[in-house]
């Protein structure tokens, strides 16, 4: 009894370590945690920020021109024995020996003219148009986000009400056939033929939401920085209206001015177009700088000469120091330079100006599709009830002979449309206050992410 025990407990634990536990893949989130797995892993997001690091290495190498410049060349040489003085000199090319030389030059900038400076000013403000940029990017994705999001709940809410819908169609086919096969009279063989018509356009169209919701949640997981193929799932199917309290236009015009990253891009280019003009003026003055210099050369072979007035490149040792003055003079292609930045600078004012007053319109309209699709959501929902109660007491009739066909088909086309017409409304309000997050630079519903 204790072995055959002892055998069963053998056989589970070999079924255990052969058969390891299945963990279940399938990611579920709601908008904000979409939202913030999209922050971390989109990969338009992270292109954005690799080109602010391009920004940060563009500082890096301004600052580094305030720091001392040298160039050197030296090389090693083998060399015949050499003899005499500067009227004389013998070969022996029969002895050998080495050649070794060295020489270079440097400076170290004191004075550019504030060139050095506003290079250094021009990049720090082209960081800042970057991270902006990468923050035009990041409002970019999150509209895409909540826009598959709400497409997929809007594609779910469509299929799943609309098969109600046509149950009940359904059923109402059902009794029709009934009274037809009793050849009662009060529904017609034609009758059934046009709710079976009826039934069939509506499957048409319910299939045509249930595949919009495998290309929606497709569209999403890439969206989110997933593959196309992940087992991604919503946690809240059917869509609802956003609750958010929305505040009077000023409001979100204010908060536009104040938070639109291109507000933000315009501003900061202009500080660093300027800083380049500057830098490129400079130009027109030399750079004063310490500078040095030194020449090395060393032969073992060759006899020294000891004259600072020969001239021995062999066997050399010379060093020096002085002001020095750095000036690439031409005049003509540095005024050509200075027009070009000029006139760049002279373009972002213009599209400045331009953001000033289009910005505003943009919200505007945001904020009034906003309160018109409010609005909407609240003559669908009465217009949706209606229709469900003409449908269902037309229905009823029809079902019991008690009623025209007509009335059924016609009652269950305006509570098809209807329905669609309530979800579509919402739908298209929360992508207003989408629209609207996205248009004011900052999020104005109480999503939080």
């Amino acid at each position: 009894m204790e072995s055959m025990r002892l055998w069963w407990w053998l056989c589970a634990v070999l079924c255990l370590l052969s058969s390891p536990p299945a963990f279940s893949t399938k990611i579920v989130v709601n908008l904000e945690q979409a939202i913030q797995t999209a922050l971390k892993k989109n990969p338009e997001i992270r292109e954005a920020d690799i080109l602010v690091g391009v920004s940060e290495g563009q500082l890096e190498e301004a600052k580094a021109a305030q720091y001392p410049k040298i160039e050197t060349l030296s090389f090693m040489a083998p060399i015949f024995r050499i003899t005499g003085n500067a009227l004389d000199s013998s070969r022996f090319t029969d002895i050998w020996g080495y050649y070794f030389k060295s020489e270079g030059k440097g400076y170290i900038p004191l004075y550019t003219w504030n060139k050095i400076s506003s290079f250094k000013e021009a990049a720090r403000n082209k960081i800042i148009v970057d991270k902006n940029k990468t923050k035009e990017t990041i409002n970019e994705v999150i509209f895409k986000v909540k826009e598959y999001f709400y497409t997929y709940q809007l594609a779910w809410t469509l299929s799943k009400e609309g098969k109600d819908l046509l149950d009940k169609v359904e059923k109402v086919i059902k009794k029709a056939q009934e009274h037809v096969e009793k050849e009662t009279g009060e529904v017609t063989r034609v009758d059934l033929y046009k709710l079976r018509v009826f039934h069939a356009a509506g499957l048409a169209k319910l299939n045509k939401a249930v595949i919009g919701q495998d290309l929606t949640k497709s569209a999403l997981a890439m969206q989110i920085g997933y593959d196309a193929n992940s087992d991604i799932d919503i946690e809240k199917h059917k869509i609802s209206q956003d609750l958010s309290p929305m505040k009077d236009l000023s409001f979100y015009t204010n908060l536009a001015l104040q938070h639109r990253p291109e507000m933000q891009q315009l501003k900061h280019g202009l500080a660093a177009r300027d800083a380049l003009v500057r830098a490129e003026k400079a130009n027109y003055f030399p750079m004063i700088a310490l500078g040095g210099a030194y020449d090395i050369g060393e032969s073992n072979v060759v006899e020294d000469q000891y004259s600072y007035f020969a001239h021995d490149p062999y066997n050399i040792s010379r060093f020096g120091a002085a002001i020095a003055f750095k000036w690439d003079i031409d005049f003509f292609t540095t005024k050509a330079k200075v027009k070009q930045k000029r006139a760049e600078h002279d373009a972002l004012i213009a599209k400045n100006e331009y953001a000033v007053r289009g910005i505003p319109m943009q919200v505007k309209k945001a904020f009034l599709q906003a309160k018109e699709y409010e609005k909407n959501i609240g003559y669908a929902r009465e217009g949706k009830k209606n229709a469900d109660k003409w449908f269902l007491n037309a229905g009823f009739g029809t079902a019991f002979g008690l009623g025209e066909v007509k009335d059924t088909l016609e009652g269950g086309a305006a509570a098809a449309m209807m329905l669609k017409d309530y979800y579509q409304a919402i739908f298209d309000y929360n992508m207003a206050l989408s629209e609207l997050s996205k248009v004011t630079g900052i999020e104005v519903t109480q999503l939080k992410y």
